[in-house]
């Protein structure tokens, strides 16, 4: 009997993986198969965590299809200059950077007052940092910016132009972030810095559209009455005049009794003078 020699074909002496498959298992490919499982392992746990993601973002899915089928969600407009593609993430970023200075600047006048005073107010002013106060502050300055951003881009989209109208109405929405900040005395020290910035403001316009005229050293001459008056409020209205400042009034001013007499006199001279009928309403 001759023995018949089964000579390889085409397809299987060009193939070497079905050659490599015919070798018996050794080390180096059980520790192979060991990293395989291991990997699939891995997969396996990633896969889990996806699924668990998924679930919990399950409820927000609807309210996302929402906003991109109606259109909410968008690329920037053509007016938009900002560079992110997205006007919502643009919004998103404002907040989230202006967030972010505040609680710095927070930090920075806690620390430096905190230095300058026992270890024990250091500790404290730290720990304020983390306070409800102190959110409330850093959530306001990220809405204001925030809501400011989103608004502008909506207006451009729905009205289909960019125009000074809409930064008057972006800017009074934007200040709805005001009621985030549980600060009354803030509240108050922002809306006296900003009244005082519009107006500012508002003289530069009508001075460059010629509407009106500047008139030098201005300032100096509005310092004068304005003083007298706050100097007037502070001695004869006190229930009138703001807290908080009567400090400031009493460093620069510490009027003595004898002064504090004589200013009575002069104003109740000078009123009788010039005001007759007012003596008696503002009790002179």
């Amino acid at each position: 009997m001759k023995k018949i020699v089964e000579m390889p074909s085409d397809e299987e002496s060009d193939n070497p993986k079905k050659d490599i498959l015919k070798k018996p298992l050794g080390d180096n490919s059980m520790a192979r198969l060991s990293e395989e499982e291991q990997i699939g392992q891995g997969d396996s746990a990633k896969d889990y965590q996806y699924e668990f993601i998924m679930h919990v973002c399950k409820p927000y899915k609807k309210i996302v299809y929402f906003l991109i089928k109606n259109g909410y969600v968008r690329e920037r407009t053509p007016f938009c200059k900002h560079g992110i593609r997205s006007c919502h993430l643009n919004s998103l970023e404002a907040f989230c950077t202006n967030f972010f200075y505040g609680f710095m600047t927070k930090a920075v006048i806690n620390i430096l007052l905190g230095l300058m005073s026992p270890r024990k107010k250091l500790v404290n002013n730290i720990i304020d940092l983390f306070s409800a106060d102190c959110m409330s502050f850093c959530t306001f300055l990220g809405a204001l910016s925030g809501l400011y951003k989103f608004s502008m881009c909506t207006l451009r989209r729905i009205r289909g132009k960019d125009d000074e109208l809409n930064s008057l109405i972006s800017g009074a929405l934007a200040a709805l972030s005001m009621m985030l900040d549980s600060s009354k005395s803030r509240k108050k020290f922002i809306l006296m810095y900003l009244f005082c910035r519009s107006l500012e403001m508002l003289v530069n316009v009508l001075d460059k559209k010629k509407l009106i005229k500047k008139i030098k050293y201005f300032e100096c001459y509005m310092f004068g009455p304005t003083l007298g008056y706050l100097f007037y409020a502070y001695m004869y209205e006190t229930e009138c005049f703001p807290k908080g400042i009567d400090k400031a009034f009493l460093s620069t001013s510490k009027p003595t009794n004898r002064e504090y007499s004589m200013f009575e006199d002069i104003f109740q001279r000078q009123g009788k003078i010039y005001f007759p009928g007012a003596a008696k309403k503002i009790r002179l």
